[in-house]
């Protein structure tokens, strides 16, 4: 029993670990790019909280993701299901609901990619002695922008 409950455990554990590397990635080299850009010196301590903040938003994100993945991927599937068994004016209906979930689906990963990047960016408003909230508009279209795209 104890292998079934392993076996179910350790992709998912490797799904957080490998989100919050790439979040601490990224974020490093944000902080890298922005200190090039700016012609300024960051420091050691510095670029590992901000490496800190990227590793925890990366996990956020990844959680936040496959709780959306898999209530849509079970409503999606249930849509396509639903309209590939009509025809006629149910089929317009049926169609328009697929549509409607498709919209949903997109929406939430918006939101999502928003969130996301508005953590991300008070983080590093902080760390960078910013007012907390400076540039979160742009952060949260960057970030949404890039949740439509990246929802597939």
């Amino acid at each position: 029993m104890a292998g079934v409950a392993a076996s179910a455990f350790i992709p998912v554990v490797g799904t957080f670990i490998g989100a919050a590397l790439i979040g601490a990635g990224v974020s490093g080299l944000q902080y890298d790019v922005e200190n090039a850009m700016s012609g300024t010196k960051g420091s050691t301590g510095s670029w590992l909280l901000n490496m800190g903040i990227g590793a925890v938003v990366g996990v956020i994100s990844e959680g936040a993701g496959m709780v959306i993945g898999g209530v849509l991927s079970k409503v999606t599937t249930a849509g396509v299901k639903e309209v590939a068994s009509l025809s006629g004016s149910a089929l317009a209906k049926g169609g328009a609901k697929l549509v409607a979930r498709e919209s949903l689906r997109v929406g939430l990963n918006a939101a999502k990619g928003a969130g996301t990047s508005v953590l991300s960016k008070i983080g590093h408003n902080l760390i960078n002695h910013d007012a907390w909230d400076h540039d979160l508009g742009n952060a949260a279209i960057h970030g949404a922008i890039f949740g439509v795209v990246s929802c597939g």
